[in-house]
């Protein structure tokens, strides 16, 4: 579960087929290139954000599982619980 009062590491693991929507999805959320954010979902496993407040999270989170992708979050600092989801499990 997302404390929205930590910082994450934010991973895609995998997008479950829908590359396209995702990407889409990153180049509206970042304000990348088109051709940048394809170019990430074509390279993962890969670190979206190093450090991300846990509120920001839970919306890509609600993004990330409308797509079925598989994505982990990290605390960042003292904190050891990662949190990682699989859609397919």
């Amino acid at each position: 579960m997302i404390n929205k009062e930590l910082f994450y590491k934010v991973t895609l693991i995998d997008c479950n087929g829908k590359e396209l929507e995702v990407a889409k999805f990153l180049q509206i959320l970042t304000g990348m290139e088109k051709t940048e954010t394809r170019r990430i979902v074509a390279s993962l496993p890969c670190v979206l954000y190093e450090e991300l407040d846990g509120e920001a999270c839970s919306y890509i989170e609600e993004a990330l599982d409308f797509y079925t992708a598989k994505y982990k979050f990290e605390p960042v600092g003292d904190e050891k619980e990662v949190y990682e989801v699989d859609p397919s499990v």
